[in-house]
């Protein structure tokens, strides 16, 4: 280790070992010994901007992609332990490379089995087999994607299904919230249904 201060290549230097420092090195030399001038916000905001760039080596997912994954996540009351959960899940399930995947669409695709499984238990009505709901991943652009069809066929399940079951159902708030987000009103049932 040289003195307080001294460069690595001083250091070496004085040691006498000879170093080729190329032009380039020599330059973000000179920029780091410029950045002794900065003020204080100034070497904040820059050390912020390293990070964050330090850190998008290592998490290949877009920050609106991710952002737009938890903000989904929290309309159902889950957070960023969940979406690590539901990625960590994916990942192990499906053998894809965690840097190929489109975290977003993890977000959609976890709720829409929750849902999915929901809704079964309570009235038997596979969404994605008996209709065909499904998540339609595009990273911040994801949603979910059904036909008029999809939806009548579980419009009509939910107003077959006996009274209990139904209002069970209709009773859970993720359920309610995910059916809002596939237009389907939930007032149609509560107030004229079976």
């Amino acid at each position: 280790m040289g003195w307080k201060g001294e460069s690595r290549r001083h250091s070496l230097s004085r040691k006498g070992i000879k170093t080729n420092i190329n032009r380039n090195q020599r330059l973000a030399v000179n920029n780091f010994v410029a950045r002794g001038s900065q003020t204080p916000e100034e070497r904040e905001e820059y050390i912020r901007r390293e990070i964050r760039d330090f850190q998008s080596g290592y998490c290949p997912y877009g920050y609106l992609d991710i952002q737009q994954a938890i903000l989904h996540l929290d309309d159902y009351g889950k957070n960023s332990t969940d979406l690590q959960e539901m990625l960590d899940e994916y990942v192990e399930g499906t053998g894809s490379d965690r840097n190929d995947v489109d975290i977003t669409a993890i977000a959609y695709d976890g709720i829409l089995q929750e849902i999915r499984n929901e809704i079964d238990s309570e009235i038997s009505f596979d969404i994605m087999n008996d209709a065909g709901y499904y998540t339609a991943g595009n990273f911040m652009a994801t949603s979910y994607d059904y036909s008029q069809a999809d939806q009548d066929a579980l419009i009509e399940a939910i107003k077959d299904a006996d009274v209990d079951s139904r209002n069970n159902l209709l009773s859970d708030a993720n359920v309610e919230t995910w059916l809002g987000e596939v237009d389907i009103d939930v007032k149609q049932f509560k107030e004229g249904g079976k």
